[in-house]
């Protein structure tokens, strides 16, 4: 209140009343006097002043958080698939070197790919303010790239744009947009952002692009033929550049997604740990690589090892969700169950509209016999995915009716899934599957 402070400097109680407090000056006429009606209306009229000062309606900042879904590919052949999601993956990880901007895990958003659900309700779900949504046409060597920013609280363009390019600039872009993005949502990108472009300057388009189809077979379900598609698309692009980290991280992630499928073979490991220490040693500032480490670390029993490169990835981006995701999994590994615990809450703060969130908490009450708690965060699961782990549900269900011979669960085609609850009694799975479990679940739980 400004006003009011000016106010109390300049008028001053007297014996004889309110006065105005004047410079004392020798000789000087006696101060003039007002009466302390006057006085006290002139303060009531400040007072409204800065009352109706503090409520006018001030413009409201933009909401810092943003979510890039894959982009569409409207290609005929399907490797291009890749190009779209790495694409976004890759704007993702440099919109995340923004100032105060809040960016949605890829994960999170990998759920709506190819689904045909209102942008209200993927807004929603997210929890974000903002959206980045695109599409992706290759013909011959020349790629069309659209891409839009939309405004979750009225799903209205804030800016859009179309970009015909050869493949060997997509990465010059990606950075376009990610600078546009920021433009537009008043941040800027950090020096480290910065210095990312600078480095992607030097790629070859080859290498970026077999680096991309990579990672896109890495995405799929893991098998025999996914993983050696990924292998050899990494190979390649080291082949091209062999100094090139990220195509070495790849590389760590398909041993170490081998290793396990393998039933811990331990040529993987070496040959997951050879290539994730290589891409550290020409890439120290890499959260990912970091993250592969921990878990190639965490998953041969190496614990304390594990922590330290979870350690290091959050050293680089902080809150990074599958750092802390690992740090979580290793806690509970070593019987450190209250930092376990308080590692899980971390993931729902920090992507609170994403399933595997809630998934990872409730089966760490699960497996620790809360089986009130797992089945919260159970419903939650079934709440914001209705498709994904439903058997969550039936083994809590199992345990709390200590019926478990009465439960049983087949799996197949993602909408042929059925439950039978009792002798004769089947459940068909459908969208409404929360609802349906509800109907079998102890209200009580």
């Amino acid at each position: 209140f400004p006003i009011v402070i000016a106010l109390s400097w300049a008028v001053q109680r007297t014996p004889a009343g309110l006065a105005i407090d004047m410079p004392v000056v020798e000789d000087a006429p006696a101060p003039s006097r007002i009466s302390a009606r006057k006085v006290d209306m002139i303060i009531i009229a400040a007072l409204l002043l800065a009352v109706a000062f503090l409520l006018v309606p001030k413009p409201q900042p933009d909401s810092y958080s943003i979510a890039v879904l894959p982009f569409d590919n409207l290609s005929d052949d399907p490797v291009d698939e890749g190009l779209g999601e790495g694409l976004a993956e890759e704007l993702l990880n440099l919109l995340a070197q923004t100032e105060d901007l809040e960016v949605t895990a890829r994960k999170a958003t990998q759920y709506y790919k190819n689904k045909d659900l209102p942008l209200s309700k993927i807004v929603s779900d997210l929890g974000v303010g903002n959206i980045v949504e695109g599409s992706v046409q290759r013909s011959g060597e020349t790629v069309r790239i659209t891409v839009q920013l939309i405004y979750g609280e009225t799903l209205k363009h804030r800016w859009a744009d179309t970009y015909d390019t050869k493949e060997v600039n997509l990465l010059q872009i990606r950075d376009t947009i990610a600078r546009e993005v920021a433009t537009q949502l008043r941040t800027v990108i950090t020096d480290r952002g910065e210095r990312m472009m600078a480095r992607d300057a030097e790629v070859d388009s080859r290498v970026f692009m077999l680096y991309l189809q990579g990672r896109a077979e890495l995405r799929k379900e893991h098998g025999p033929e996914t993983l050696g598609a990924a292998e050899d698309r990494f190979k390649a692009a080291l082949e091209f550049d062999a100094d090139f980290a990220r195509g070495w991280a790849g590389l760590c992630d398909t041993f170490l997604a081998r290793f396990i499928q393998s039933g811990n073979e331990q040529a993987y490991y070496r040959k997951a740990e050879e290539a994730c220490q290589r891409a550290i040693a020409l890439e120290a500032g890499s959260a990912v690589v970091y993250i592969a480490l921990g878990n190639l670390y965490r998953i041969s029993g190496e614990l304390d090892a594990a922590l330290s490169e979870f350690g290091n990835a959050l050293s680089l981006a902080p809150d990074h969700y599958e750092a802390v995701y690992g740090i979580a999994q290793t806690l509970e590994a070593q019987g450190d169950l209250d930092g376990a615990e308080l590692q899980y809450n971390s993931l729902i703060r920090i992507e609170p509209g994403y399933w595997h969130s809630y998934n990872a908490l409730g089966h760490f009450y699960y497996g620790n016999d809360r089986y009130a708690e797992a089945t919260f965060n159970f419903r939650r699961v079934t709440a914001l995915d209705p498709c994904v782990l439903v058997h969550s549900l039936v083994l809590t269900m199992q345990t709390t009716a200590k019926q478990p011979n009465r439960i049983r669960m087949w799996t197949g085609d993602a909408n042929q899934l059925q439950i039978a609850a009792k002798p004769g009694r089947i459940i068909e799975r459908s969208w409404n599957v929360e609802q349906q479990f509800h109907q079998i679940l102890p209200e009580s739980l």
